[in-house]
């Protein structure tokens, strides 16, 4: 059977160290940010705050930048429930929740042919725009940057087990990845 592609971003699995409870962190988005923001997504600091003092953050553009964590969901915007809540949209103000422990396992889909030999490679990623009918990243593991560079952002530690995961065939593979790069793994400050 093959494997089918369904792009959802990063999705939160399971923590390499225990429980996965208590590892969320509420950031702002500020509304000078034109980027529309999706569960799954991957950001990094935007270098600012809000005007309560919450640090802001904006969507991964580069494989360069250093993450912050992944979008696991948006905090009600109850001054405007006639706007969209499942993803941020852009240049509005909003509360989001991120997944930012650096020992956090997330579960996104191979760009492209993937090997078990891949595993413990890292890999940038595709930064593809979301859908606002879901409200899910577009986001993928991108195969073709797969190296040892420690400056990747995403680490291959497995893959994905369970029946609609057919090894067999190459494309479309679930892959199991930790944030290689992470603001919070006792980096130097960055944005």
């Amino acid at each position: 059977m093959a494997n089918v592609s369904r792009v959802n971003g990063l999705r939160l699995v399971k923590s390499l160290t225990g429980p996965t409870m208590g590892n969320l962190e509420t950031f702002s988005v500020l509304s000078s940010d034109a980027t529309a923001l999706f569960v799954g997504d991957i950001v990094k600091s935007s270098g600012t705050a809000d005007a309560n003092g919450v640090q802001a953050i904006t969507r991964l553009t580069t494989n360069g930048d250093l993450p912050t964590g992944v979008i696991t969901g948006f905090l009600p915007d109850y001054t405007n429930l006639n706007t969209p809540q499942g993803y941020r949209a852009a240049s509005t103000a909003r509360m989001v929740y991120l997944a930012v422990d650096p020992s956090l396992v997330f579960e996104v889909q191979a760009s492209a042919a993937t090997a078990v030999a891949d595993i413990g490679l890292n890999v940038g990623v595709t930064f593809t725009a979301g859908s606002t009918t879901t409200g899910l990243s577009g986001m993928l593991a991108d195969m073709t940057t797969k190296a040892t560079s420690a400056a990747l952002p995403l680490k291959i530690v497995g893959v994905v087990q369970r029946p609609d995961q057919d090894m067999s065939d190459s494309s479309n593979w679930k892959l199991l990845v930790t944030l290689n790069t992470n603001n919070f793994a006792g980096n130097t400050a960055g944005t």
